[in-house]
C-alpha cells in the first residue's frame, strides 16, 4: 500500500498495543460505512502484527427499509470475502422508540449497545471496536460543552471505555479516534473500499447530525481550526481531570483511615 495507508496501519496497530488488546478477540462494530469499514480492514490487515482475533457486529435498524437490508447483505459479503466471522442483527427501532417513549437517537444507541454486548460475549472478545474519527470527538465535546459538562465530559471519548448496562457491561476501543473523517476517507480511496452511504448522515433532524452540518460550519466561519481545537480542549480536560483524581487519592491516603467501617480523618 502507498505510505499513507502504511502510517494508517501503524496508527491503528499502535492503539491495538496501548489498549493492551493485542493477542486478543476483538469484535468490530460495522456499520458498512467509511469509518467502520476503514477501521475493520485496517485491523484485519494488522492481525498478523497484533494477533488479534477478529470478528464483526451488524446491526440492521430497520429505519431505512430496504437500505438498511442492503447494508446488512454488504457486511456481510464484506466479512465473507476476507474470511471474518460475521453477525448480523436486525430490530424495529421506529416501533421501539415509540413504544418506549424515546427518540429514534436514544432507542438506535440502547438496542445497539446491547446487541453489541451480546454479540461480543457469544464471540468471547475482550473489547468492541467502534469506528470514532477525531471528527466526531470534536462533536462529542462541543454537545457536551453545550450541555454545561465538567471535566468529565468535556473530555469526550477515551481510547478504550468501559459502559455499564443493566445486565452487564461493555469494554470499548476506539482505534480511529487520533484520525480524522479525512484521513479515513484517503485510506478508503487507497485501499480501493466502496463503503456504504447511510442517508439519514445527512438529515439535521438528529442532534449530532445537526451539530455536524449546520453548528460546526457556522464555527468554523470564525475559526477555521475549530475542529482541532475542540480536540485540545479534551486533551487539555482529560489531562486535569487525571490530575485532579491522582490529588484527591494522594490526599485521601494522606488524610482518611478507613478502619472496621468507620472513616476516620
Amino acid at each position: 500500500m502507498p505510505e499513507f495507508s502504511d502510517k494508517f496501519l501503524q496508527t491503528i496497530s499502535a492503539a491495538v498495543y496501548s489498549s493492551n488488546l493485542n493477542g486478543k478477540a476483538i469484535t468490530a462494530a460495522v456499520s458498512g460505512g467509511p469509518d467502520s469499514l476503514a477501521m475493520v480492514h485496517a485491523l484485519h490487515h494488522t492481525a498478523a502484527l497484533t494477533k488479534i482475533r477478529l470478528t464483526v457486529a451488524h446491526l440492521d435498524h430497520g429505519i431505512r427499509k430496504e437500505d438498511s437490508k442492503s447494508d446488512a447483505v454488504f457486511v456481510k459479503d464484506f466479512c465473507n470475502s476476507i474470511g471474518i466471522p460475521c453477525k448480523v442483527g436486525s430490530v424495529d427501532i421506529p416501533r421501539i422508540a415509540k413504544s418506549r417513549n424515546l427518540s429514534i437517537e436514544d432507542a438506535a444507541r440502547q438496542e445497539r449497545h446491547k446487541f453489541l454486548a451480546d454479540t461480543s460475549s457469544e464471540f468471547g472478545s475482550s473489547a468492541v471496536a467502534l469506528g470514532h474519527t477525531s471528527d466526531d470527538q470534536a462533536e462529542t465535546v462541543l454537545m457536551h460543552l453545550m450541555r454545561g459538562a465538567g471535566l468529565n465530559g468535556l473530555r469526550g471519548m477515551e481510547l478504550t471505555s468501559t459502559r455499564i448496562m443493566q445486565e452487564t457491561s461493555l469494554n470499548l476501543f476506539r482505534p480511529l479516534l487520533s484520525i480524522s473523517r479525512v484521513d479515513v476517507e484517503s485510506y478508503c480511496a487507497q485501499a480501493k473500499l466502496v463503503p456504504r452511504l447511510d442517508s439519514t448522515n445527512l438529515s439535521a433532524e438528529f442532534t449530532r447530525n445537526s451539530v455536524r452540518l449546520e453548528l460546526t460550519p457556522l464555527m468554523e466561519h470564525y475559526n477555521p481550526a475549530v475542529r482541532q481545537a475542540l480536540i485540545r480542549l479534551s486533551r487539555s480536560a482529560s489531562r486535569d481531570l487525571l490530575f485532579l483524581e491522582q490529588a484527591t487519592s494522594k490526599a485521601w491516603k494522606n488524610s482518611c483511615k478507613v478502619s472496621s467501617g468507620v472513616i476516620s480523618i
